[in-house]
């Protein structure tokens, strides 16, 4: 059997470490987020005992899928199943034609989903051990209170919401809300930021042979898109001309798409700031096209 050269199985990959190749197989101790975790702490010592200030980047694959879970993980959370919040299984009003063509849930869909949504719980407890014990080898070096985290990920999922099997290429709260999480010197504790962090744009739908992101249509491989999300809206415009609207103050599963029906006072400004982000090329005009209203 030839060799795995990415690492989303958690077994069996290749590292590039320093220009040079590793290869890691099928032991326990091969687990990619457990291998990760060691290097980051091997770092951390490495550079307190160099006395110079560090900044480490850890960006495990989990829980994507296969959802591999560490082996001393791997039966918990029994009988765990995903979420049911009012959009599971439910289209939109108004839905945009892509996702019109997608079926409700099978039972077979359903089994699917909740395997997976335990899957997915079982292999992230590796990254909560991977937090703590860098937690503590900060703390053991005595650099714990100099010392920022921030803790993020690169895009949410779906799991049967608006009968989407498990995917992440909408615009749906679901696919783009992530975690951000920032602790460190002056940062106050148990305190909650409301700002929006970041926007979203998707080129699609993606059918690139053995990639290992490969939606299918199923899961939402939704056409080429641009969005704009603010506290209280989602406005989305597809290439092919077709519009959504949600206002996600009264409607914040998006199960209404208002775009046909929406007054153009209420539109406009998120016509404005999307035409200008997606317009813009700098950093400075990004930032200035973020805050147009």
């Amino acid at each position: 059997m030839g060799r795995r050269r990415h690492g989303y199985p958690g077994f069996n990959y290749n590292l590039n470490e320093n220009g040079t190749v590793h290869h890691y197989g099928s032991e326990p101790g091969d687990y990619l987020t457990d291998v990760l975790s060691a290097k980051a702490v091997s770092f951390i010592d490495s550079s307190v005992a160099a006395a110079k200030p560090f900044m480490l980047q850890v960006a495990p694959f989990t829980p994507h899928r296969p959802n591999v879970a560490a082996p001393r993980d791997a039966d918990e959370f029994p009988g765990l199943t995903a979420p049911r919040t009012p959009a599971y299984d439910k289209q939109p009003s108004d839905a945009p034609t892509w996702l019109t063509q997608i079926p409700p849930l099978t039972t077979a869909d359903a089994e699917a989903i909740d395997r997976e949504h335990r899957r997915r719980a079982q292999s992230v407890l590796a990254i909560d051990d991977m937090i703590g014990r860098i937690q503590q080898e900060l703390a053991a070096k005595g650099v714990a209170r100099n010392t920022y985290l921030v803790f993020s990920s690169d895009n949410g999922y779906h799991l049967g919401e608006h009968q989407l099997r498990a995917g992440k290429q909408t615009a749906f709260d679901t696919d783009i809300h992530v975690p951000l999480i920032v602790t460190g010197p002056g940062v106050p504790a148990d305190r909650s930021v409301a700002h929006l962090a970041s926007s979203i744009e998707h080129h699609g739908p993606t059918r690139t042979p053995n990639d290992p992101d490969q939606a299918g249509r199923m899961s939402g491989n939704p056409p080429s898109y641009e969005a704009v999300r603010t506290a209280t809206a989602l406005y989305v415009r597809y290439g092919n001309g077709e519009r959504e609207y949600y206002d996600t103050g009264t409607d914040p599963f998006q199960l209404h798409n208002l775009a046909a029906t929406v007054s153009a006072g209420r539109l406009a400004p998120l016509q404005r700031a999307l035409s200008a982000m997606a317009e813009c090329h700098n950093a400075a005009a990004c930032q200035a096209a973020a805050r147009v209203r």
